[in-house]
């Protein structure tokens, strides 16, 4: 077993910002010397948007600022200079400053011994990507929302992974970063399944690995086994059903797959019980496409789910999550919960219980393609809507200014500041 903990932690600075943090951290796996200086996620965007990808080009650009280089550099951190302008998605995937890298290709998958590799022997983190309700471009369908994760941890004995998720965009550091890392099957990274209640699909073909400075090669000692070949996914087949009240069938399923469920710490060492499930929380997903075409958006949050997250609770902490999903043959778990959502949404729901607001009644409001998610509480135009993507206190503010201001985002209009946390109607 072996975990990366020397190259710091990103959490994205921004909604669209995967990408950067993921970058920002391979980066760091590099030491630094006279000329290599391990940039911050902010210059990370900066370098992207000015095509600035070695030492040298920076060399060039700061060296020679009335060049065409050294412009697009200054334009690049003036327009960086303003609170959110950085924030956009880089379509080639990530920006590896003065790395050089192999993607793994159409068709292809990375083995438990290319992490054992790269991870025990190199020291080096692994990249990958997932998309959202689309498909691979080798498959010739189309992709929507993607998401840049990156592996950090190898496990040979059970040949599990640890991955560091940058989501949610909080504080940059996070001052609680542990939630960040979760431990996965390897079957998990071949098939993510589902994300935050979207099907969620791996993009292996942009899968990283073999970083290295440039200019530089790898050990021939290192002999590097073929790569698997990726199989076709099947189509998921979930069935929603309603979550107002107990949930049919739910209980049973948790307690069954909790029974034989193992958590890790960061170190990948048993964390032993007892421990137990918290309330389940309701997922209702929202897509960007479905919310532009939505004469009414408050009518999709409806009660019907067919994804739930069940926060796993040490002392009253939350120190795991999983999914549950629900398709013919009931629920089973399976895809992939992000353990610091989990934990904001229980903090978000022990600060609001009241007599108006019961414990049972919060549900999450996931929009995986602009990495964004609210806690809820009520449906439709009688729903209440609090950001889990801030500091401190998760204020509630009516659905329909919610999801107008989500919409807003999306097409890049102005958004209106936020008003007094409403009771609920």
């Amino acid at each position: 077993m072996s975990v990366l903990d020397n190259i710091g932690r990103e959490v994205q600075e921004e909604d669209l910002l995967c990408w950067a943090a993921v970058s920002t951290m391979a980066v760091r796996a590099f030491p630094e010397d006279a000329a290599f200086k391990h940039p911050t996620q902010r210059e990370i965007v900066i370098y992207q948007r000015a095509g600035i990808n070695s030492v040298a080009k920076l060399g060039s650009a700061l060296g020679n600022p009335n060049s065409a280089l050294g412009k697009k550099l200054t334009s690049a951190q003036g327009t960086c200079s303003v609170l959110g302008m950085c924030n956009a998605p880089n379509v080639d995937g990530l920006h590896l400053y003065d790395l050089a890298s192999k993607k793994v290709g159409a068709g292809k998958v990375l083995l438990p011994e290319h992490f054992e590799i790269e991870i025990d022997d190199r020291g080096c983190p692994v990249p990958i990507r997932w998309t959202y309700e689309g498909r691979k471009l080798t498959h010739g369908r189309l992709r929507t929302g993607e998401h840049a994760l990156i592996v950090t941890g190898y496990r040979w004995e059970t040949h599990e992974l640890r991955v560091w998720d940058p989501w949610p965009s909080l504080l940059n550091p996070d001052p609680s970063p542990g939630p960040h890392e979760k431990w996965i099957p390897y079957d998990t990274y071949v098939d993510p399944q589902n994300d935050e209640g979207l099907d969620a699909l791996a993009l292996h073909e942009f899968d990283q690995y073999k970083l290295r400075r440039k200019g530089r090669n790898i050990s021939a000692q290192i002999d590097y086994p073929p790569l698997g070949t990726l199989m076709e996914v099947q189509a998921r087949r979930l069935v929603p059903l309603g979550f107002e009240g107990e949930i049919a069938g739910l209980r049973e399923a948790v307690e069954t797959f909790l029974r034989g469920h193992v958590v890790r710490n960061s170190s990948g060492d048993v964390i032993h019980g007892p421990y137990a499930a918290g309330d389940p929380f309701p997922i209702v997903p929202l897509k960007t496409g479905t919310l532009r075409k939505s004469p009414e958006p408050v009518s999709l949050l409806t009660s019907q789910t067919a994804a739930v997250v069940i926060p796993v609770l040490k002392d009253r902490q939350v120190i795991d999550s999983f999914l549950m999903l629900h398709g013919k043959q009931g629920w089973r778990a399976g895809g992939y919960s992000n353990n610091r959502i989990a934990g904001l949404l229980s903090e978000a729901r022990d600060l609001h219980t009241s007599g108006e607001r019961h414990s049972r009644g919060f549900y999450l409001v996931s929009v995986p393609e602009l990495s964004t998610f609210y806690v809820a509480h009520g449906f439709n135009e009688r729903a209440t809507l609090a950001p889990l993507n801030v500091v401190g206190r998760k204020n509630f503010v009516r659905s329909r200014q919610a999801l107008g201001d989500l919409l807003a985002r999306i097409k890049g209009k102005p958004v209106a500041g936020p008003v007094a946390d409403p009771k609920p109607v």
